[in-house]
């Protein structure tokens, strides 16, 4: 699933962008993080801009697949509605003669599941409104 949200070469394309022309560290922090006590100016400085390119990174990763998810599941709603609106089968029984199905009824009649196709009072089998979806043997 995750290949399917990732799209490569779109997102070497927004890291690109996204950190073309940012500075190598945030300079507020960078001399807040140098000043403090113990530690080298140099190293704190190699930390700070290390955690602030990792925190850049993952914005952007999480920027991109939400982007995809979304349209994930835009189409999946789309499917399901579909789904949903179709009407589903409804067991009506023994076939009757005297009876007017309707499209989707389904009638068992000699040994065999019918679905109706389109609304008639004719007999399963013997027309072309009708078809077997199972047979009992």
């Amino acid at each position: 699933m995750a290949s399917r949200l990732i799209d490569k070469p779109r997102l070497d394309v927004e890291f690109d962008a996204h950190f073309k022309d940012k500075p190598a560290r945030p300079p507020e922090l960078a001399a807040k993080m140098a000043g403090a006590a113990g530690d080298s100016p140099v190293r704190r400085r190699e930390l700070v801009d290390l955690v602030s390119s990792c925190q850049d990174t993952q914005g952007l990763v999480i920027r991109h697949l939400a982007g995809n998810v979304e349209a994930a599941l835009a189409g999946l709603e789309a499917r399901l509605e579909a789904l949903e609106a179709r009407k589903a089968l409804t067991f009506a029984g023994p076939y009757d003669i005297t009876k007017r199905y309707r499209a989707n009824d389904v009638v068992q009649r000699n040994g065999g599941l019918w679905v109706c196709l389109v609304s008639t009072a004719e007999s399963p089998g013997q027309s072309a409104h009708w078809r077997e979806i199972a047979r009992c043997r």
